[in-house]
């Protein structure tokens, strides 16, 4: 509110303020676009990425519990 009056007080019109408010908007949104453009590759990089089978998904768990078995001796 505070800022707002600042801008009527330096005889700026609401439009204007508008208009810079808008112009300051649209410069974070570009400096933010890239890290959304990499964060999106990267999110379909691992979504398209291998997966483990059921049967390799039970190996990893037995070989697991083996380990843990040894290392309590």
């Amino acid at each position: 509110m505070f800022r707002l009056f600042a801008l009527f007080k330096n005889g700026l019109a609401f439009n204007e303020a508008a208009a810079i408010q808008l112009t300051k908007l649209k410069q974070e949104v570009e400096v933010i676009a890239p890290v959304d453009i990499e964060r999106e590759a990267n999110r379909k990089l691992l979504i398209s990425g291998p997966t483990f089978t059921p049967k390799q998904l039970n190996t990893v768990a037995a070989t697991r519990k083996k380990i843990d078995e040894w290392r309590q001796k």
